[in-house]
């Protein structure tokens, strides 16, 4: 079924996908000549489908680059290191890496960057009691908006398009006119939670291309009722629903469901596929934790 929003389905007939890998390439040719290997990592041509030895030898770059960065930059995780810091050189290293509790970032003050290039500060969601401080430079918070892209472009299309049966250029371009995002969180500006950072920098993005985005959590108030009546309304319109947020809040939304004896058939035509992102806020569901062979990763 195709959007009836012009704009979309415009935006669906231009070559978005080359525009879009071409940039990220550029990005990472950039990563490149600089010996960013985290960056690489975040926006490799080949991400998703790299060689398992390939990706474990950036991975261990990547590793070493930042412990090295944090080392070099942070005061209070060199007192925690001591004088001599740790060679990385192989994976078995990685465990020994000193690590900072939890605890510690719930104070604030852990800083690896200077102050004057903090781009943001995102925030736990708080289930254990209290937030936890994370401040980002801004190409820290660039690269989780451009793993996100890569994601769509190379795992979710491919996936798509063996689902529905589509082409891959088919699928592409269904996610560009008939995708819908739901997330399970407040809008940017009303929560500073790591998740809504994160989507907050690929926003602009999204919206240029005309994909909607929905924030179903207003003045932090979750409206359940609401919430499965716009869930339904964009079923009706056999839209493509990518879910986000939080587990706490899918439980929640369940078992409203269930106290009112409601299900969903996401889906129903099987001309789309639907995907729900559980990220975060787990510590307040611990004893109903599902078992893995019932529910894999």
């Amino acid at each position: 079924m195709s959007s009836k929003n012009p704009r979309r389905n415009f935006i669906a007939s231009l070559p978005v996908e080359k525009i879009l890998t071409g940039a990220l390439n550029v990005m990472y040719a950039w990563a490149k000549s600089r010996g960013d290997y985290i960056t690489q990592l975040a926006c490799h041509p080949e991400f998703g489908r790299m060689r398992i030895e390939d990706l474990k030898d950036l991975q261990m770059k990547a590793v070493r680059q930042s412990f090295a960065h944090h080392y070099k930059n942070c005061e209070a995780y060199r007192r925690i290191c001591g004088d001599d810091p740790r060679e990385i050189k192989k994976v078995e290293d990685i465990w020994g890496i000193p690590q900072i509790h939890a605890e510690e970032f719930k104070k604030g003050g852990i800083l690896s960057i200077p102050k004057n290039r903090i781009y943001t500060v995102a925030t736990t969601s708080g289930t254990s009691g209290s937030v936890s401080y994370l401040p980002k430079d801004m190409i820290s918070q660039l690269r989780m908006g451009i793993e996100g892209v890569h994601l769509v472009l190379n795992i979710y299309h491919p996936l798509l398009a063996e689902y529905t049966g589509r082409t891959l250029a088919e699928a592409r371009k269904h996610v560009f006119t008939d995708a819908v995002v739901h997330v399970f969180s407040p809008p940017p500006g009303q929560s500073s939670s790591w998740l809504v950072k994160g989507i907050e920098t690929v926003l602009p993005l999204v919206r240029i291309l005309g994909v909607d985005v929905n924030f179903l959590l207003k003045g932090f108030k979750f409206d359940p009722e609401e919430v499965l009546k716009t869930i339904k309304e964009t079923n009706r319109e056999n839209k493509m629903m990518l879910f986000a947020g939080f587990h706490y809040v899918f439980t929640q939304m369940m078992d409203y469901m269930d106290e009112i004896g409601e299900t969903l058939e996401l889906d129903p035509t099987g001309e789309n596929m639907c995907v729900i992102a559980l990220v975060g806020g787990w510590k307040t569901l611990t004893g109903g934790k599902i078992d893995k062979k019932i529910f894999p990763p």
